[in-house]
């Protein structure tokens, strides 16, 4: 008798970082990506402070296969923190199974409670000279590791929300953060 490996089938995902960065779009890009490709049932809540850009802002995402019953985050499964800000807030919520993703560029000193991968995400935005690119480069690292949908899909989704040159900017910011997360050669 074989075993079976236990397939994820919901995930509680956490963006933090600060207002303008775009966290709300790529909340809802990712969940546009998992209802397209596995017909999940997604629900998506953002936040920001009263000084929407700069000021503090986070996206939560709940993706599940089943029907979703309580539409907030519990306890994250993923924590892309993009600001020393939204790491110290958040990095109590990630469940002791979790990940954190976050941007080393921001001063960020993880404290190795969970797993944890840290990458130049704002430095290789401006490498590519799409310094707005780092919150779909983060995405694109955190969806390697947990693979809570295809690539293609996750492209295909930020191919429908953007539009001529930025669409080509954004899926390039969302390549290079896969390649920087396959490149770390840990699962």
């Amino acid at each position: 008798m074989g075993v079976t490996a236990l397939v994820k089938t919901k995930w509680e995902i956490l963006l933090a970082g600060s207002g303008g960065q775009g966290l709300g779009l790529a909340g809802k890009i990712l969940g546009e990506a998992a209802i397209a490709e596995r017909d999940y049932f997604v629900t998506h809540s953002q936040s920001y402070g009263a000084r929407a850009r700069g000021g503090f802002s986070q996206s939560s995402l709940v993706i599940s296969a089943e029907e979703i019953v309580y539409p907030l985050l519990e306890r994250a499964d993923l924590l892309v923190a993009l600001s020393e800000k939204g790491y110290s807030r958040f990095m109590s919520a990630v469940r002791d199974s979790g990940t954190i993703i976050y941007d080393d560029d921001s001063g960020i000193r993880p404290l190795g409670k969970v797993k944890e991968f840290g990458f130049p995400f704002f430095s290789e935005a401006e490498k590519i000279e799409h310094p707005r690119g780092v919150t779909l480069m983060a995405l694109g690292a955190a969806n390697f590791f947990l693979d809570i949908v295809s690539q293609e899909s996750l492209e295909k989704a930020v191919e429908n929300n953007f539009s001529g040159k930025m669409r080509e900017l954004n899926l390039l910011a969302c390549r290079r953060g896969r390649e920087m997360a396959e490149g770390a050669g840990v699962l």
